[in-house]
This record gives C-alpha cells, sequence and structure tokens, in this order.
C-alpha cells in the first residue's frame, strides 16, 4: 500500500512539472527579425583612398577621402565622381552640405576648413587661426558652418555671411567687446570720460562668445594711487553668449585721472582685455569752459551786415 501512495506522489509531481506557469499555454513565438534591404557595395575609382565622413542631399551622397579627395555617388546612378583639394596634406575628415556647398575639415598639415561648390566643383580653403587644431566633426546651419578641433580644444565658427560684404571668417571661440561708460560726457574719441567727485561710476560692456563666458573683471587705479583693485562684472542682461555686464566703480573723492581696463575670459579660458581707459574726476562746483569764438563769429558777421546796410546800431 506505502508503495502505490509513493508512486502516485511521484507522478503528481511529474504531471505537475510538465505544465506551463501562468493562467496561459499558448506556446512564446520568437520575434522574427525586421527585413532590410541587402547592402550594396560600390568600390572606388581609387585604390586605398581612404574615404572617411559622408554625408547626403536629396540627389548625391558626398564624402572625403584621407587621400585629399571629395567623392560623389550619385543616388539613382550610383556613378562616382572625384575632385582633388588644392592644399597636399589636407587628410580631409569631416564633411557637411547645405543647398549651395559641400563643407569639410582639412585635419593634415594644412589646417583648412574647405569648401566645395555644389554646381562648379571648385574648392575653396580657408585657414583656421590655431595652428595645429586638428578639425574633425563638422555641421552647418543656414548661415554658420561649426566645427570641433581636437587638438585645439575648441569649437571654431565658420560665418558664411557678412552684413557688410566682407568675405567668410573663421571664428575660434570669440569674445567680442563693447564698453559704454556711464559718465556725464564724453569727449574726443570716446575713451575719455568725466565724472564727478564723490560719485560713483558705473561702467557697461557688452560681451559676446560663441561658447560662453566664464568671467569678466575690472582692473583700475583710484586717483592719486597706485595700487590696482578689481571688481566683478554681472550680466544684467541677455545670457553667456550675447548680454550686457555691469560693474560699479566705487566713488572718488580726490580730483584727478584714475585708469582702467577690463578683462573677460570664455568657458575655454580664453581671454581679450580692452586698452587702459581714462576718467578725469571733477569737483561739481568747477565751471566748465565754453568755446565762444561760434558767438563771436556770429556777431562778427551780424556787425557786418548791419554797417552795409547802414542800419544804426
Amino acid at each position: 500500500m506505502r508503495k502505490v501512495i509513493c508512486i502516485g506522489i511521484v507522478l503528481v509531481f511529474a504531471v505537475c512539472a510538465m505544465m506551463p506557469l501562468g493562467k496561459s499555454s499558448t506556446p512564446i513565438k520568437a520575434i522574427e527579425p525586421q527585413a532590410y534591404g541587402d547592402i550594396s557595395e560600390h568600390p572606388l575609382p581609387i585604390q586605398y583612398s581612404n574615404p572617411w565622413g559622408i554625408t547626403i542631399d536629396a540627389n548625391y551622397l558626398y564624402f572625403v577621402e584621407n587621400i585629399g579627395r571629395i567623392g560623389m555617388m550619385s543616388k539613382s546612378t550610383h556613378s562616382i565622381s572625384e575632385y582633388s583639394i588644392p592644399s597636399g596634406g589636407s587628410y580631409p575628415i569631416g564633411i557637411t552640405n547645405d543647398a549651395t556647398n559641400v563643407y569639410f575639415t582639412e585635419s593634415g598639415i594644412c589646417n583648412n576648413i574647405g569648401i566645395m561648390n555644389k554646381q562648379t566643383k571648385s574648392v575653396s580653403e580657408y585657414p583656421i587661426p590655431t595652428t595645429g587644431s586638428k578639425p574633425y566633426g563638422i555641421t552647418c546651419d543656414s548661415t554658420d558652418v561649426y566645427f570641433t578641433e581636437w587638438s585645439g580644444n575648441k569649437i571654431g565658427e565658420f560665418e558664411l555671411t557678412d552684413k557688410f560684404g566682407a568675405p567668410p571668417v573663421i571664428i575660434e571661440n570669440n569674445i567680442s567687446m563693447e564698453l559704454t561708460d556711464i559718465g556725464k560726457w564724453h569727449k574726443g574719441d570716446g575713451n575719455y570720460v568725466f565724472d564727478y567727485k564723490g560719485e560713483s561710476i558705473i561702467i557697461n560692456a557688452t560681451i559676446q562668445s560663441t561658447i560662453g563666458i566664464k568671467g569678466t573683471e575690472l582692473f583700475y587705479r583710484g586717483v592719486g594711487n597706485s595700487t590696482v583693485k578689481n571688481v566683478s562684472l554681472n550680466l544684467v542682461e541677455g545670457n553667456i553668449y550675447a548680454g550686457i555686464w555691469t560693474s560699479i566703480i566705487p566713488k572718488q573723492n580726490e580730483i584727478g585721472e584714475m585708469g582702467y581696463n577690463i578683462t573677460t575670459t570664455s568657458i575655454s579660458n580664453d581671454s581679450i582685455s580692452t586698452n587702459t581707459r581714462y576718467i578725469e574726476i571733477k569737483d561739481q562746483t568747477q565751471v566748465e569752459e565754453y568755446d565762444y569764438t561760434p558767438l563771436l563769429m556770429l556777431s562778427v558777421v551780424f556787425f557786418l551786415f548791419m554797417r552795409k546796410k547802414q542800419i544804426p546800431l
């Protein structure tokens, strides 16, 4: 009897083990891979041309060959044409395009950004300011081309248009700065400003950078003081890429001349500084000089006119 019970228990466990888990007994089917087209290969005319970057438009593929050529393949006929880059040792890597041109990076010793016109196939090259920058990746929009500099550790910007009609120019981590002094008046070329004793002096700077500003400092020498002091400028309008920065030079209690300049630094630690600018600190009780020459000349003309007409004065 015990033997029969044991056999029954074993059979029950065996049947349970063979049953599928869960409520459904429907087996899981393997997911069939989606069918894509076959991979086709199109040999290049020159052996060991070492093709690298590639880009596309509606009708053609454009690619660079490290041997110093730009390749173009028709999407419909697969016919391939190649165009030489003028500079030797160009070693092109990245490539992009817009409606008119193909743009590519030359990471070799020539260190250029290249442009090939799609219609004429003419190739132009523009040197990058940083020597040995090794430009790699590249992209563009309707007005600018942007590229990476592997050795230069920078983002480069290639301005394609200029409102003054100037040729295209490459800018690296561009920082431009324009100063506006909030003084009582300006004279000469604007570098000489006057303010009153006992009043704080507000300095504004409009600063632009393609990669952003990390900080801006104003350095000044007070009237009759040889010690250089500094104050930070604060961003009051815009952003770190294009904005207005403001600082206040503490009030000066002496009459005389003081000088200052501003240094701004980008996120990549590139920096520019203004030339020294001067402020004359005056006493408010001082009477400003007035040029009476125009009034005197007008009086002489009036006197001669009255005399000619014989009108008694």
